[in-house]
């Protein structure tokens, strides 16, 4: 049978029962045989064995996913039965009888049963998990319930009810009840689910902590019982573009009761429905409708996990600003992204005769401008030089503007960082277009950054970060509109030598402006100004 998650190990030898979840966690119960009447429960939350109706042992389960799924050792006097038979064999009282039947209830998905059983409860640890996982059960039903709205056209009315189900997660405030030892560590929790921002702005800080001495932990949400069982050895947590969640409450509730220092960072508008997510049409071919629903209900959830942040870290000036107007409470700080090893282990590639012109994406919503990019510059821009190619790199499909110039044209699915630069490395101009919304102002500037690291110049449409980091016609080339970037494109494919000079500038600018080392000084100023020493 499959199983999704940590299998549980049962085992019956010289009639003595051991259950088991990896090397950390095993009981074995007294030697039982077929007189005795044995009930094996498993749960979301654990697993217990009932011997002639007493509770033997019960081992938490470490993933709380969905139901076990097990094979029968031989000679086990056992047989597989339903959750109704294990509510039928249970003891009538008893608080651990209670306790199951709250669990099994989860299993039935029945939120009310359960919260009935949990209220008739004495205090207990157990008691408290069991509401913890209540809690998370009802957040994620009243998440979905919000999906489905949003998947309706009801946006608003999903946000208010996002909103409800966000104001009843109890959180506590910082009061410093608990024992901290710190000892020269961060821990980072993170979303790792986008490999450009793991990059830059988790594996990164990782490693600019590390220049400063200091040693950074990396945990996603779902590590939430290691980091809350090590929180107090750690001098700072930072929450990177998480939603507020049960689990992240928490773990926030936790930070506060020790007195932990917390700094929320992110790199994009999430928390702002105004603005985000943008259009449906912007989103590339394959991204479904009900992937963009959630997106939809996305920013009650970021705006409310950044309320309980003092501290927030952002990632261009402009996005300081929209945080600092949505958060005014709230000391932002701006921590840019910066070349670090990785960057300054990649090679650069040999090119070819031609002029190839790059134009990359790490995620799926810049279909729409492409499209737009490609019938304004890429389509006249190629007819009119014969000898240019196109590199599109990412979510992308190709534009209907380039038809009858495919074979001119390479597609490269998402891939890993180093075989992305190797393309990027390869070419001799990078492309950065954005269509300029308040959303797209407070983007960095990224695709300049790893461009200038291989010395290869970008043409990028004037927007604040790439307006910071590029002299128009010296290092690089700044487009206002299609006229300006087809003229752009046409000095840099006219005079290779002069594009080659503004990569090597730019090249310069980038390790001047944006070195590991620069990184880390920066990085050791905002942490002094959190109080981390």
């Amino acid at each position: 049978m499959t199983f999704d998650g940590p299998r549980p190990a049962l085992t019956y030898t010289d009639g003595a029962l051991s259950l088991e979840f990896g090397p950390a966690q095993a009981a074995h119960t007294r030697p039982v045989d077929a007189a005795h009447d044995m009930l094996l429960v498993f749960g979301p939350l654990w697993a217990s064995l009932y011997i002639d109706g007493a509770l033997e042992g019960r081992i938490t389960r470490p993933d709380m996913a969905a139901p076990y799924q097990f094979d029968l050792p031989e000679g086990i006097p056992l047989t597989p039965g339903s959750i109704e038979d294990a509510l039928t064999r249970l003891p009538s009282g008893g608080t651990a009888a209670q306790e199951e039947r709250a669990q099994l209830a989860f299993l039935k998905s029945d939120l009310t049963a359960a919260h009935g059983l949990l209220t008739s409860l004495p205090e207990s640890d157990t008691r408290e998990r069991l509401q913890r996982y209540h809690m998370r059960q009802h957040f994620a039903a009243a998440k979905d319930a919000a999906i489905k709205l949003a998947l309706k056209g009801d946006r608003e009315v999903a946000l208010r009810h996002m909103a409800t189900a966000l104001e009843a997660i109890p959180t506590h405030k910082k009061n410093a009840r608990g024992k901290r030892v710190p000892g020269g560590r961060i821990a980072i929790l993170a979303d790792l689910s986008l490999p450009q921002c793991k990059h830059y702005r988790v594996e990164q800080k990782a490693e600019q902590f590390l220049h400063l001495g200091l040693r950074a932990d990396i945990f996603e949400i779902t590590d939430d019982e290691n980091l809350l069982a090590g929180l107090a050895r750690y001098d700072l947590l930072v929450v990177y573009r998480l939603p507020l969640t049960p689990r992240l409450a928490a773990i926030i509730s936790a930070a506060n009761d020790i007195g932990l220092p917390l700094a929320y960072e992110t790199d994009d508008m999430l928390f702002d429905a105004a603005v985000f997510p943008g259009p449906r049409h912007d989103y590339a071919v394959g991204f479904g409708d009900l992937e963009y629903a959630e997106l939809q209900i996305t920013p009650a959830l970021h705006a409310a996990a950044m309320a309980h942040f003092d501290h927030i870290i952002v990632s261009t000036r402009t996005l300081a600003a929209e945080v600092q107007a949505s958060f005014p409470n709230a000391a932002v700080h701006v921590h840019p992204n910066a070349l670090d090893g990785r960057h300054l282990n990649a090679t650069k590639g040999d090119g070819s005769n031609d002029f190839t012109l790059f134009y990359g994406s790490g995620t799926k919503a810049h279909q729409q401008d492409l499209e737009t990019f490609a019938a304004d510059v890429l389509a006249p821009t190629m007819r009119k030089h014969a000898r240019v190619m196109l590199t599109l790199a990412g979510h992308m499909t190709l534009p209907e503007a380039l038809d009858g110039l495919e074979d001119r044209v390479i597609i490269l699915p998402p891939q890993g960082l180093e075989a992305y630069w190797a393309q990027l490395a390869a070419a001799q101009l990078n492309l950065a277009p954005l269509s300029r919304t308040r959303l797209t102002d407070t983007k960095s500037a990224i695709k300049w950054l790893e461009a200038a690291n291989f010395g290869v110049p970008t043409a990028a449409t004037d927007s604040p970060a790439f307006s910071d980091v590029i002299t128009d016609g010296t290092d690089g080339y700044l487009c206002s509109d299609a006229v300006a970037w087809r003229s752009a494109l046409d000095r840099a494919i006219s005079d290779p030598v002069a594009a080659q000079k503004a990569g090597a500038l730019a090249r310069a600018r980038a390790a001047a402006q944006f070195s590991p080392i620069k990184a880390a000084e920066n990085l050791a100023a905002i942490l002094k100004e959190i109080g981390v020493q």
